[in-house]
């Protein structure tokens, strides 16, 4: 019963609010926050990780962390006002577990909305048109 509700748990941080998302492939960003001794949060983490990504960085975002159980954290950025005629918004979820000093990023997940008018206006990864 209790691996039973563990396992539950676990679903339920990785499957968020069953919005649709795209995971990205952190296998090489792991490599390099493993040799970075002095990130303090799981914030600094997503920062790293948005510098990391290749493409424009001058829109506006939001930044949220959230503990979810003891050494694991949901870190949420959300840009909006991107320079795109028909996206408008991107998020990027990223769940991440510290084990001592060492950080380690479990998945990131992305999703999208687009303008009104040029398709979903509600987080999803259908294209925007």
């Amino acid at each position: 019963v209790f691996l039973v509700r563990v396992f539950g748990v676990f679903l339920a941080i990785l499957g968020g609010c069953g919005e649709d998302a795209i995971s990205e492939d952190i296998s090489g960003f792991n490599n390099i926050i493993q040799q970075k001794t002095e990130i303090k949060s799981a914030k600094e983490i997503m920062m790293l990780y948005f510098d990391y990504l290749p493409g424009e960085k001058d829109s506006k975002y939001s930044l949220e962390e959230e503990p979810l159980t003891p050494g694991r954290f949901r870190v949420t950025l959300i840009r909006s006002k991107i320079p795109d005629d028909s996206m408008e918004g991107e998020k990027l979820v990223m769940i991440v577990k510290l084990d001592g000093t060492k950080w380690k990023v479990l998945v990131v997940e992305r999703n999208w909305r687009c303008y009104p008018g040029r398709g979903h206006t509600g987080w999803g990864i259908d294209p925007c048109g």
